[in-house]
Parts: structure tokens; sequence; C-alpha cells
């Protein structure tokens, strides 16, 4: 059967982001703005790049429909969101914050983000391109135009996912590869859940690091 969701998130991550044209000027700008930040090499790249190992194929595919998913991000909405949070577990670190869904023609987003008045922090993106979501466990796949096809030939979904991070000094991007979403509930203005991926963190186009991240979330509807 034809899915309008995953025919729309093709043209989407395709064109990046047409939801540029129903933002306001602000919110556009504030977009672009933290989307080119968060992507730009940081100062360590260079240093990197002699010892990295080269991307394939399918990693830079991912890395550059990322993007696609940063529309997700919205550091106005995390400073207005009440009765929301969430925490990413990793080795460096955890990260608190608060978590966000919305749906929108493309899709459904569940946002984990934290920020602060200069806008350093971090951004955790969960889009599915499917329909209604239910409580259960589901899988989250690499971001990839055949894996997209594939599930819309074949109806059946997954969670994509990506993250951005902006400190002083660094501003990786992390790729999702594999790893499972589980959403306890699901109600009309909340969702709670947890996750489990693995992935790769990328400084520009510059692989630097493999991660494990896992976390929990209880997440309010946004407008």
């Amino acid at each position: 059967m034809f899915s309008p969701h995953l025919s729309r998130a093709k043209s989407c991550l395709i064109r990046i982001p047409i939801a540029f044209f129903f933002m306001n000027e602000t919110s556009t700008i504030t977009f672009l703005g933290l989307v080119l930040i968060w992507l730009m090499p940081s100062a360590t790249h260079a240093q990197l790049a002699g010892d990295a190992p080269a991307l394939t194929p399918q990693e830079t595919e991912a890395y550059e429909m990322s993007p696609a998913l940063g529309v997700g991000c919205n550091p106005r909405r995390h400073n207005s969101i009440e009765g929301s949070e969430s925490l990413i577990e990793r080795e460096t670190g955890a990260l608190p914050g608060t978590a966000a869904f919305y749906h929108n023609f493309e899709g459904t987003f569940i946002v984990l983000e934290a920020y602060d008045e200069d806008f350093w922090g971090h951004c955790l993106v969960f889009t599915w391109f499917g329909g209604p979501l239910s409580s259960g466990t589901y899988q989250i796949s690499q971001l990839a135009m055949e894996r997209l096809e594939s599930q819309l030939d074949v109806q059946e979904h997954a969670f994509f996912s990506m993250a951005a991070m902006r400190n002083p000094g660094e501003n990786p991007v992390l790729v999702a590869e594999s790893g499972t979403l589980d959403l306890s509930t699901v109600e009309s203005g909340s969702m709670t859940g947890g996750f489990d991926l693995t992935g790769f963190l990328l400084d520009g186009p510059t692989r630097i690091d493999d991660v494990v991240w896992s976390g929990t979330f209880r997440a309010v509807g946004a407008p």
C-alpha cells in the first residue's frame, strides 16, 4: 500500500527540509544558523583528518542526509516545554534535558534537547515516517535512501536518528547505525520511553569515534 508519509519523507530528505517554507523569518534564521554551525568542522577537524578512517559510501550518505532530521531541533521550544524530561547516557557523561514530540506532514519527531543562552547544547532526534505510533518496541536504522524506498515498498518502518552537539571547540554529529526505541506509553499529549543505539561521531566529514548511547524520556506534545 502506498505510504504518503514515506513519499513525503523521500522528497524532504532529497531536497533538505521544505519545512523552511512554513517557518517565520526568525525560526528559519535560527534553524539554518544552528544546522550550519553544528555541521561545520571544528578546529580539531584538520588535526583528526589525517588519522581518521575514510567513511564508506553508506556512512557518507547517512551523514549527508542527517541535516534533514535536524529540522526537529528548536532552542526556542526547549525553554518553553514544561513537564518533560530526558536523560542521555554516554561513556563521556550524561546529558539531561527536555523532550518533545510533534507531528507534521513529514512524520513524527521525538526530540531530546538542551541549550544554554549561547545555544551550546545538544539535540537528539528520532524520526518516524510511518503512520500513528503506539506502545511497543521499534527498530532504529541508519539513514539511507534505498532503505526509505524499501520501507515504502514493504510497509515495514523503522526510526531514523541523528544528534548534534555544539560545545566550545567541537561540533560533533552523531549518525545512528542501529538500535531500538521502546515506547512505554503513547497518549495524545505525552509519550514515555527509552532507547539504546549504536552509531558514530563525526567532526565535519571526519569519523572520530564509535559510540553506544542509551536513555529515557518523558516527552510532551509540542505545537
